[in-house]
């Protein structure tokens, strides 16, 4: 029969590994197959219908089996959809786990046998949106995992915004969310509400130091964010997307003032009966008019360029502002960007391209 169920590794961000340990009966001869069955029930905080995943594991041996569980919980994040404008919480994913073994003996199945739960039949761990870097899980203090309590990465030295442009900002926890590794069966057991990302207003030109807590009763949880207000130039964008951390921010960008229409022309006859007056002439069908715009990060210091490279150009969700109206878009990048010239004594500025994801022009 399986024993028991407990966690190994990992941390409560569903974009790496989430291990837990699943400790067997122990395998006899006799057995023409034996195998251990943990079943993930999850969703997400807000949907009352759990869905149903399962992973099996061949056992050989009394040996514990480990099974990462995250993919299962990113198929439940993937069911929600986020958009510009940040909700009042981002919903976590709660779940539970049961495990149980099944053997075949004698040609008879034997299966459900020794079923354990965990947390408990009734109650659910959570887990939240977002993943850790290779290199926050190479560094990470915790010993069989990391804790999460800050949803952005940006640097803490000054961002350069732009005067009377909207911004967003993720707010940090008031304390890490983290799992214990245990043999007693310990766990989390109070689910906590998911982040949440702010919209401030009125950035002056200047330094603004900005303050923006998680929970506005709450003063000691004060972040103090630096933002440096310049006039916005002429052509300028304001872009909102979700980071690494499943949180939902934004950057000014400029533009290169240059726009590429990529056109998909297919030429076809028209199939139409002819007379001495009226000709059969081929014309050409047009689809696919979407528009790509060359933009700018402006001026960089290298923490600010690394942090672009690698977060922001590497986000999947991402819209641009176009008079009133969100676009979805994404960046493309070119294939290789140099981040450092050591040979200069300059600041940085990366260019990409981003494509509007819709047909048409923008501005109608």
């Amino acid at each position: 029969m399986a024993q028991s169920i407990s966690f190994y590794s990992g941390s409560p961000l569903i974009g790496t590994p989430i291990v837990y340990k699943v400790i067997p009966t122990a395998h006899l001869s006799a057995y023409t197959f034996h195998r251990t069955i943990l079943k993930v029930y999850a969703a997400l905080e807000t949907d009352q219908n759990y869905s149903i995943f399962e992973f099996a594991t061949p056992i050989e041996s009394t040996a514990d089996v480990f099974i990462d569980i995250s993919s299962a919980l990113r198929a439940v994040a993937d069911t929600y959809e986020y958009s510009p404008t940040p909700p009042s919480r981002y919903p976590y994913i709660k779940f539970r786990l049961e495990a149980y073994d099944e053997w075949m003996q004698n040609g008879e199945l034997h299966t459900n046998v020794g079923l354990v739960y965990y947390p408990t039949e009734e109650n659910y761990l959570y887990a939240f949106m977002g993943g850790f870097t290779d290199l926050e899980r190479i560094t990470a203090t915790d010993p069989d995992g990391r804790s999460a309590y800050r949803f952005s990465r940006k640097p803490v030295t000054p961002e350069i915004v732009h005067v009377n442009k909207g911004y967003i900002r993720p707010a940090n926890f008031t304390a890490a969310i983290s799992y214990v590794k245990s043999t007693n069966g310990s766990y989390p057991s109070t689910p906590t509400a998911g982040p949440k990302s702010y919209a401030v207003t009125g950035i002056t030109e200047g330094l603004n130091n900005i303050s923006i807590t998680d929970d506005d009763n709450n003063s000691s949880n004060n972040e103090v964010v630096q933002l440096y207000g310049i006039n916005a130039p002429t052509e300028s964008y304001e872009i909102r997307f979700v980071n690494g951390l499943g949180c939902l921010e934004s950057i000014h960008v400029c533009s290169l003032r240059q726009t590429v229409v990529s056109i998909a022309s297919e030429e076809q006859i028209i199939a139409k009966q002819e007379t001495f007056k009226k000709f059969s002439r081929g014309i050409a069908i047009k689809k696919n008019n979407t528009e790509k715009w060359s933009l700018s990060s402006g001026p960089l210091t290298k923490d600010w360029a690394s942090w672009f490279l690698h977060e922001f150009l590497m986000a999947t969700w991402m819209w641009i502002k176009v008079n009133s109206n969100w676009i979805p878009c994404y960046t493309s990048p070119g294939e290789s960007t140099t981040l450092e010239d050591r040979a200069g004594n300059s600041m940085f500025e990366i260019q990409f391209t981003v494509t509007l994801d819709i047909n048409g022009s923008p501005i109608y």
